[in-house]
Parts: C-alpha cells; structure tokens; sequence
C-alpha cells in the first residue's frame, strides 16, 4: 500500500494542476483575449465566415488606429466587424468619386464602391466617435447605413487571425482529405 499512496497523490496532483490550468486558460482567453468568430461576408477578402480571430479589450480611445479592425455592439443587440476608417475630431465624406477624410481622398485597400447621386453623406465625428467600413463595401452594414459609432459601443480590437482554426476550416470546406 506504501507504493500506491503516492501514485493516488501525484495523479491528484497532476489533475489538481491540469484543472486549474485549464481554467485559467479558458478565463483568460474570455475576458483578455476574446476569440472572435467571424459570419457574414462584409469583412471578405480579408476575412471569411467562420474565420477565428484573437482581439484584445486593452486599448483606449487613443489608441485605435485608422484600419485597425474592431468589433462593437449595434444597437445594443448584434455585434459588428468592421475596420475603422475615420477617427474622433476628423471630417469623413462618402461621395460619388470616394471617401474623404479631412477633404483628402482615402486610399485603402479595398476600393469604395459607387455612390449613388444623392446619396453623399459627410460627418464631422464627435471627440468619442469612429466611423467604419466593411472591406467587402459592396455588402457590407457600416457608417454608410447607420452613422458613426461610439466609443461605449467597441467591444474588442481584433489582433490577430488565428490560423490554426483557419487553416483547418479551409481546408474542411475544400474537402482535402477530412471531410468526403
């Protein structure tokens, strides 16, 4: 009995270890780095639907930066994808030859689509809001339909992909050898 005693102690131990472990990854990732789930094709190319991202609650309002990528509530309900393309204090105007920030056309990465005549907008954002933009413009909920957003309403910056996840997910969806 003498040899088993301490097996029974290291095995609880290790289980004891493995628990806490766990759980400590687990509320980490929840309320420090939350995992983001993609849905929806307004963030395509950049990202798909079913996409998993690594965002991050530790920022300020100074410290977004134009294109970084976020996540916000809308309308208290659903929460939205989208890169910040014009910051707190700045003039943005969507006409039909582009956006324009500060009366100087925005050149990003993702072409703007056509404007429609008559449907040009400019906003002057106030100290705490950011105005944001799908990068699929063409089908994409953003500032166009709905205005600025607050800065109370940003709930993550997104930081990274994580492409383990992704990877797995593609090639799923291509069916390479995982799924027939």
């Amino acid at each position: 009995m003498d040899k088993q005693q301490p097996v029974k102690s290291v095995s609880l131990r290790v289980l004891s270890i493995t628990m806490v472990s766990a759980i400590i990854i687990v509320l980490w990732i929840h309320f420090i780095f939350p995992m983001v789930i993609v849905s929806g094709v307004s963030m395509m190319p950049t990202y798909t639907s079913g996409d998993f991202l690594f965002s991050t609650r530790n920022f300020t309002i100074d410290s977004l930066q134009r294109d970084d990528v976020i996540v916000f509530q809308h309308q208290g309900k659903k929460k939205l994808i989208k890169r910040v393309i014009g910051l707190p204090g700045e003039t943005v105007s969507v006409k039909t030859t582009g956006i324009y920030i500060n009366g100087i056309k925005y050149e990003g990465a993702f072409p703007d689509p056509a404007i429609p005549s008559g449907k040009e907008t400019e906003f002057t954002l106030l100290p705490d809001e950011f105005y944001v933009l799908g990068d699929n413009r063409g089908a994409s909920l953003d500032s166009r339909s709905f205005g600025p957003i607050r800065f109370d309403n940003i709930t993550a910056k997104v930081t990274r992909p994580f492409r383990l996840f992704n990877n797995l997910k593609n090639k799923l969806e291509r069916g390479n050898g995982y799924v027939q």
